[in-house]
């Protein structure tokens, strides 16, 4: 194939002249023509040809130093050896050193055998190459599935350790760091909308100034930010050169990602570079995304909570004052037991030495039944209370 490169080299200037005049250049290789072995070295790592000719060592070795160097700059480029006397030991020596030694040119030197040798050594670097450059959009999305593969594990591991924790603010940040290392970014952000005033806050950060991130405030109506809150769609800004987030505040690339709640926008999760030109994909605004929906649920989950504990609180208020009321009633009711309790009493001794004719006798009997069955009564809702010396101040004597 007319244009590749072939290196040459040999101490003996007709035998440079032979491969130059003779072979490469008719042929249509771009000779490479070195006469020491050092500029052959030095030719062959600065520019790698895609073959090398080169002559056995002064004791009938091959070069094995400088064909590894090469091959360690340039793993296709192919070799022919140059020799007097092909030997069992050079081929030994040309296994060592691997399949790119593919061949070996006998003296004296040969045009139409020359041109063969150097073609075997170059369709195999051909096929290498076509090899390679078929293979590597393979290689390449497979070293991508990897990627996205590790980083969806590295996704639910957050999403799970997002939904057992009850620690809003850990929650938070927690979330932010993970978009960060996701999409490679150099900072990242979560802001919340201000209630009151409208304006986004930073509620977590990863890289951020902490002063900065405690001073941060943005306007819903002007900002990148504000956009995706106000849309509830992600914002992507990328290679347009330095966009400003707030005053004195510039990144080259951003991404926000909506953050909602039961279909209201509360805020946004964001990620920045701010020295890096490298922009953000599709495939950060899905990570982002999903990181966003699990500070959503754990957000809304902490409202609950809150709310939850509010609650509890306050029937805990209201259960002691109605224990408390319950108290004073029972007390109240106490008292007045014991009071009927003492008047019953002081009625039935008087009842009891009380005398007079059989009528009145019969009479007064029957006012004391009534007043042991009012008895039975009272000690039916509260225990007797206690007297002293008596454990029963009705119970007749």
């Amino acid at each position: 194939m007319a244009g590749e490169r072939v290196l040459v080299f040999d101490t003996r200037q007709v035998n440079r002249d032979f491969f130059l005049y003779q072979v490469l250049r008719p042929a249509g290789y771009v000779p490479i023509i070195a006469d020491s072995w050092d500029a052959a070295l030095r030719q062959a790592l600065d520019s790698p040809p895609d073959l090398m000719i080169l002559p056995l060592t002064a004791d009938g070795q091959l070069p094995a130093d400088l064909i590894r160097k090469v091959l360690q700059r340039s793993p296709e480029t192919a070799v022919l050896v140059m020799t007097p006397q092909w030997s069992e030991q050079l081929a030994v020596q040309c296994r060592e050193l691997g399949t790119q030694v593919t061949g070996h040119l006998s003296f004296p030197l040969n045009v139409a055998a020359s041109i063969a040798a150097i073609e075997r050594g170059l369709s195999k670097v051909r096929i290498q190459r076509e090899v390679r450059r078929l293979t590597a959009p393979l290689a390449a999305a497979n070293q991508e599935t990897q990627n996205r593969v590790r980083e969806l594990q590295v996704l639910i591991a957050v999403i799970r350790s997002v939904t057992s924790l009850m620690d809003l603010q850990q929650v938070l940040v927690r979330v932010v760091e993970a978009a960060v290392y996701l999409t490679g970014a150099e900072e990242g952000s979560l802001l919340l909308v201000d209630e009151e005033s409208g304006e986004l806050y930073m509620r977590a950060a990863k890289n951020f100034d902490q002063e900065f991130a405690k001073t941060f405030r943005l306007p819903a109506q002007d900002s990148l930010a504000g956009r995706c809150v106000r849309s509830g769609e992600p914002v992507m800004v990328s290679q347009r050169g330095r966009q400003k987030i707030k005053t004195a505040y510039l990144v080259q690339s951003i991404l926000y990602v909506p953050i909602t709640v039961r279909s209201t926008t509360i805020g946004a999760l964001g990620v920045d570079n701010r020295i890096s030109t490298r922009a953000f994909t599709p495939w950060h605004t899905r990570v982002l995304q999903a990181l966003a929906d699990s500070a959503a649920v754990s957000i809304e989950n902490a409202k609950l909570y809150e709310a939850l504990q509010a609650k509890v609180r306050t029937l805990e208020v209201a259960y002691a004052r109605a224990v408390e009321a319950d108290k004073t009633k029972t007390m109240a009711l106490e008292g007045t037991v014991s009071a009927l309790y003492a008047r019953l009493d002081a009625l039935r001794t008087v009842l009891t030495t009380a005398g007079g004719d059989s009528g009145r006798g019969q009479a007064m009997r029957e006012v004391r039944s009534e007043i042991d069955g009012l008895a039975d009564i009272l000690k039916g809702l509260l225990p007797v209370p206690a007297h002293t010396g008596r454990t029963d101040p009705l119970k007749t004597p």
